[in-house]
């Protein structure tokens, strides 16, 4: 998260927290709000500089101002709009999820133009939809999100395309004909809609490199109770995210791997940026959870810096 944005979010949750914690009292015949400054100083401060609250470093108490009251009243409220409104939407979600039960086993196949063998064996809820899908596939290679995707696949005697049209609208002069497949939001169409009656799928990333990767169905569980994607099995390091496709990796590969190399030191310095490891199953499986609990972007974004302060 942007530095700015943290701290411009804890100020309005500090001055949220106190006028909810505040009490009315008389001050000379004045109503004031008072309330214990028992949060982050810097928050306090902040919000002293921009004249919403006012306190002094001696005193254990600050009093908020009528434009803070006002202002953390429409907090508060937007804040509970959220909330009933998160709420109805996971009970919706889960009702729909209860019509979606089991799991797919499915083998993904990165084509490396014969540099190596690259899969995953993913176990993935029948409730997850394609865009679920393209969120697991990313976490269990080492792509970042960052570019376009398509699924193309046949079902129920029709040719489809599943990808994000919002992606496609913001960067349209890449978006890929749909040709004889028919286009659909990727998020509207479950895995137990396509799955098993369909065998086989393909899952194109980045247009640029046009990774592909084959996605075929090798099992169907009728009990998983899991709620997140895992890794069972897989085969051959995967390219960080922009190598510069299958010949950018393999001398990527190269310069890592030696020492000697003159392109030793940056490769790897690179490549520890991009958040690049070699294939073991315990390391992907870590990478699903930081995907899903965003730690993995928060590495990243640091790892990122790291590297383009070389350069300063």
């Amino acid at each position: 998260m942007d530095e700015n944005l943290r701290k411009g979010l804890i100020n309005d949750l500090t001055l949220m927290l106190l006028y909810l914690t505040s009490q009315s009292e008389n001050a000379s015949g004045v109503s004031v709000r008072r309330a214990e400054k028992t949060y982050a100083q810097e928050a306090i401060e902040s919000l002293s500089r921009e004249g919403l609250i006012s306190t002094s470093r001696a005193s254990d108490s600050v009093y908020l101002t009528d434009a803070a009251c006002k202002q953390a009243e429409f907090l508060s409220n937007a804040f509970l709009d959220f909330e009933d409104g998160m709420i109805e939407s996971l009970c919706a979600d889960l009702e729909e999820r209860k019509k979606h039960s089991g799991a797919f086993r499915l083998r993904v196949e990165l084509d490396l133009d014969g540099l190596h063998p690259c899969w995953r064996e993913i176990v993935v809820p029948a409730w997850f939809t394609f865009a679920d899908l393209h969120q697991a596939i990313q976490a269990v290679f080492l792509w970042q999100d960052a570019h376009l995707y398509d699924f193309k696949l046949r079902t129920h005697g029709e040719d489809l395309m599943l990808a994000n049209p919002d992606a496609f609208g913001v960067d349209a002069m890449f978006a890929p004909s749909a040709g004889k497949h028919r286009a659909v939001d990727d998020m509207s169409v479950y895995l137990d809609e396509v799955f098993p009656r369909t065998r086989v799928a393909y899952y194109t990333y980045d247009y640029g490199c046009n990774w592909e990767h084959k996605i075929k169905l090798v099992e169907t569980l009728k009990d998983y109770s899991g709620g997140m994607p895992a890794c069972a099995d897989g085969e051959g390091d995967a390219p960080p995210e922009d190598v510069g496709f299958v010949p950018g990796f393999e001398h990527f590969l190269k310069a890592i791997s030696n020492a000697d190399d003159p392109n030793h030191d940056e490769m790897a310095a690179w490549g520890y940026a991009q958040c690049y490891e070699p294939f073991s199953l315990d390391a992907v499986n870590r990478r699903i959870g930081r995907w899903g609990s965003g730690e993995f972007f928060d590495e990243l974004e640091r790892r990122q810096d790291e590297w383009d302060k070389r350069f300063e």
